[in-house]
């Protein structure tokens, strides 16, 4: 393993520790429970990745649905620490906790992984439902410790169960933890189509690339894209599905709103995020997506890799045809979302075993 490497992540982690620390040693919060049933969505985004706003957003409308006189609580990374002493206090057996889906189990969001974490350790008896995520260890010395002991805790828990929204995470999860508790159902996202309206009026392409780690896009590559985009559609513009701020929920649902009109607005959009792909499929939005390192952007894909306006690639010289394709097939988008709708009906049955 790589000295540097080794290194980095070691200071990365420790730094992490300090961070923890200081934030379970300032001042406790009261819940305040409703003396209803109670469902709690943990580990919601405290930051401005609508991609993860839209996550929680989506969550709470599939909740709603299926429990409709339940009281919701969101409750996020860092609230859970200030929240803990009274959760332990005002929690009844009763109550359901969901950790919110995404892309942040494994090595990449310590934060997110501490969370989980200390909720399986102090509340075994409560059914606990992880939403469907993505699953990624690094390949080396911390990726083998956090995946054994994640196995050795999460197996532990008999009221524990699982949700991979693709293939490659599904099957990570079933060698890992018992099988009959694993599922794979789509990103939960995906089941927000139908508070989206139809076509709008549509000018110009758009462009929604990552600037992190997930990356793996070029520079030279991202030239290329535009240079076509420019010939064939004419205006370009940049977007991404991240923003500056985060002023809590309700502003994050607005947030995520515009941002899907925006992509509403577009001729075609391309990307190499997950939820840029996904914003497009619900917007009815023909989108070109590009292979990211983790193959999460894949993963989800194959759930709609029906739709005639969505095509993902994992070679830019196959850019020119796929434009091509995706501007100019007849959208099909209600027969394949109909059958999405059923394809997260494993989900609804164990959020309703008693």
């Amino acid at each position: 393993m790589n000295l540097n490497r080794f290194l980095y992540q070691l200071y990365r982690r420790i730094r992490h520790i300090v961070g923890l620390q200081k934030i379970k040693f300032t001042p406790q919060l009261d819940l305040n429970l409703s003396s209803g049933e109670n469902i709690f969505v943990l580990g919601t985004p405290n930051h401005g990745n609508l991609g993860d706003s839209a996550i929680a957003f989506a969550q709470e409308e599939y909740i709603k649905k299926l429990f409709p006189t339940h009281k919701i609580y969101f409750i996020d990374e860092t609230e859970y620490w200030r929240l803990k002493k009274s959760f332990k206090k005002e929690l009844k057996v009763s109550d359901l906790l969901l950790f919110i889906g995404g892309g942040n189990m494994g090595s990449l969001y310590p934060y997110a992984e501490d969370l989980r974490r200390d909720v399986i350790k102090n509340f075994p008896n409560n059914k606990k439902i992880i939403f469907p995520q993505t699953i990624y260890f690094y390949d080396d010395f911390w990726g083998c410790f956090d995946k054994k002991r994640m196995e050795k805790l999460y197996n532990k828990d008999d009221n524990l169960f699982f949700f991979a929204r693709e293939e490659y995470s599904y099957e990570i999860m079933k060698s890992m933890f018992a099988s009959e508790k694993v599922h794979l159902v789509p990103d939960i996202v995906l089941s927000m189509k139908s508070l989206f309206p139809e076509d709008t009026e549509r000018k110009g392409a758009l462009l929604c690339f990552r600037a992190d780690e997930e990356r793996k896009l070029s520079a030279d590559d991202e030239e290329y894209i535009y240079a076509k985009l420019s010939e064939r559609i004419g205006n370009v513009d940049k977007t991404d599905t991240v923003v500056p701020f985060y002023y809590g929920v309700e502003s994050s649902k607005q947030e995520v709103r515009k941002k899907l009109v925006q992509f509403s607005k577009a001729e075609v959009v391309v990307t190499d995020r997950l939820h840029g792909m996904v914003f497009a499929a619900i917007t009815n939005t023909p989108c070109i997506a590009l292979s990211n390192y983790n193959k999460k952007v894949s993963g989800v894909y194959n759930w709609i890799s029906e739709l005639s306006y969505v095509k993902y690639i994992d070679d830019i010289s196959k850019f020119s045809e796929a434009l091509e394709s995706v501007l100019d097939k007849e959208k099909n988008h209600n027969q394949v979302f109909e059958k999405i709708q059923k394809d997260f009906l494993p989900l609804e049955r164990v959020l309703e075993i008693k």
